[in-house]
């Protein structure tokens, strides 16, 4: 599994988008590798918590949980701002509830 951290290009004309204690506002995409072809499979959208460690936490629970599965997958993190748009893939809790249990190793 590669876990790849990556942030986007920083918006021109107007103050970042921050958590409490001024962090940048962050969204994380995970694409699974399929058939040879990466597919965006679901999103961790940090404009849905409170705080970025609610964030981390989130993206940690959900890397630990796919790195125990036989899933290739990337998380790539970028800057997201409150105004861009809502993306229309499923969030970790609706991936997640579709993944049934965990294979025993």
């Amino acid at each position: 599994m590669r876990r790849r951290l990556g942030f986007g290009a920083a918006r021109v004309g107007r103050a970042p988008d921050v958590w409490v204690g001024g962090e940048r506002r962050q969204i994380c995409v995970v694409r699974v590798r399929r058939e040879d072809r990466w597919c965006a499979e679901f999103v961790i959208d940090g404009r849905r918590f409170d705080t970025a460690e609610d964030f981390r936490r989130a993206t940690d629970e959900a890397f630990l949980e796919i790195n125990g599965r036989p899933i290739v997958a990337e998380f790539e993190t970028s800057d997201v701002g409150d105004a861009e748009p809502r993306m229309r893939l499923p969030s970790w809790e609706q991936y997640r509830s579709r993944l049934g249990p965990r294979p025993n190793y």
